[in-house]
């Protein structure tokens, strides 16, 4: 059995339930009747307490009452006031009651990210939490599975204080989780190759039955001086609507990776700017402001679209191991200014779009390291205006062919990706 009891992720939960579903069988001249509105606003907010205080619990019955064929109906359900019968309620001592030996069937899930480093020193982080029964993604899931998928990711259970063994190319070290199920281990001066190296994770001293993590750590020369990449995730490399709180929401909730949708030419642009780069050592960075919770998400998207191989910056809320400022300006750039401090030779390329913060995280970085960023180009995705200080010194575009085109007069990159990029966008 497992519980919601996120309020963020039940604020969630009443928008999808009055959004989410707008092509189900509701009736729309209902929907907009004011009246009736104010009903089901009424009704999920009394939903969303009923699950934070009396623990609404997530079971079969749950699972068979909400099928696509009777959503609709349930939902009219909770704009009569009534919560369905078949969703069980349990008093705080009966969940006590049944969580007290639930330890005897968990199972625990080693979920590590995808890091850089150098010989010198780099880094392993992940997370440690309970296994939850996740079903693959699918472009034909619908909507309703999309959404109990992705509730299951952001509303882990971490299990905490355990010691996590990790090895790299048959060197082991050791580190324990915080209360949020995180851990940090750290590699010094070790003699691995240049390139794409194997990570195992193990569990130790604990009850839970795991499978073992298997990853990768990009192992890069310090002195490189290849081109790299910077870029940030939503809204440049995937469209996700952050300037549009209700689009962004539906599309995190009801959507997979499988149906996300790229902006058209970037991954064909990062390939031609690495132009090969990658069998060497690790040339792309995504510094995303979004929580790790999605990790796996981003990470099989940019998999399926066939972007670069990189590490991935992901807000790691809560974690002791491995803190990180709460704000997305001063997050980015104490990230990124970790990147080019392990790389002090190399030249970034950064791209970003103007939904958030991106020209001034790349511009105050490239303040402090001027000789490291050669460019930054920003998706014009809310059609800001060139002439508004912020966009000063960075080169605001409409499309990917924008970038491509003054990447191939510096020389940067060749007719060919230009051709391939263009192709793509149209």
């Amino acid at each position: 059995m497992k519980r919601i009891n996120n309020k963020f992720i039940l604020s969630l939960l009443s928008i999808i339930m009055i959004t989410g579903c707008s092509d189900s069988n509701i009736n729309s001249s209902s929907v907009q009747d004011n009246n009736n509105q104010y009903q089901i606003n009424s009704v999920t907010n009394k939903f969303a307490k009923a699950v934070e205080s009396e623990e609404i619990i997530i079971d079969e019955n749950y699972y068979k009452h909400f099928p696509d064929s009777n959503l609709s109906s349930s939902i009219d359900q909770l704009s009569s006031g009534i919560i369905p019968e078949n969703i069980t309620l349990a008093t705080p001592s009966q969940y006590q009651s049944q969580s007290f030996f639930s330890f005897l069937n968990h199972k625990a899930t080693i979920e590590m990210y995808e890091n850089y480093g150098t010989p010198e020193k780099f880094f392993v982080t992940g997370r440690v939490f309970e296994k939850k029964s996740i079903t693959p993604d699918s472009v034909g899931d619908s909507k309703f599975t999309n959404f109990i998928r992705t509730i299951k990711f952001l509303t882990p259970d971490p299990i905490s204080n355990v010691d996590v063994n990790v090895s790299v190319n048959g060197v082991a070290k050791t580190g324990k989780t915080d209360r949020k199920g995180f851990f940090k281990v750290e590699f010094d001066n070790t003699n691995f190759k240049l390139g794409v190296n194997d990570v195992l994770a193990k569990l130790s001293g604990t009850k839970y039955k795991y499978d073992v993590a298997q990853d990768s750590v990009i192992i890069d020369d310090a002195k490189t001086e290849k081109i790299g990449v910077i870029s940030d995730f939503d809204d440049t490399a995937k469209y996700t609507g952050v300037g549009h709180l209700i689009k962004m929401i539906k599309g995190i909730l009801i959507g997979n990776y499988k149906t996300d949708k790229q902006v058209e030419g970037v991954s064909d642009l990062y390939n031609g700017i690495l132009n090969g780069q990658q069998s060497v050592g690790n040339s792309v960075f995504y510094v995303t402001g979004g929580p790790v919770l999605l990790y796996q998400r981003v990470k099989n998207f940019l998999r399926e679209n066939h972007f670069p191989n990189g590490s991935i910056d992901m807000k790691k809320s809560g974690s002791t191991v491995d803190p990180n400022p709460s704000d997305t300006l001063n997050y980015k750039i104490s990230k990124i200014r970790l990147i080019i401090k392990a790389f002090p030779n190399k030249k970034f390329i950064c791209f970003g779009d103007t939904t958030q913060v991106d020209s001034q995280v790349y511009l105050t970085v490239k303040k402090e390291f001027p000789n490291n960023i050669i460019g930054i180009y920003i998706n014009n995705v809310n059609q800001a205006e060139s002439s508004d200080p912020k966009y000063q010194g960075v080169i605001l575009t409409k499309s990917a062919i924008e970038s491509a085109q003054d990447l191939l007069q510096k020389g940067i990159i060749d007719q060919a990706t230009v051709d391939k990029v263009t192709a793509d966008v149209k």
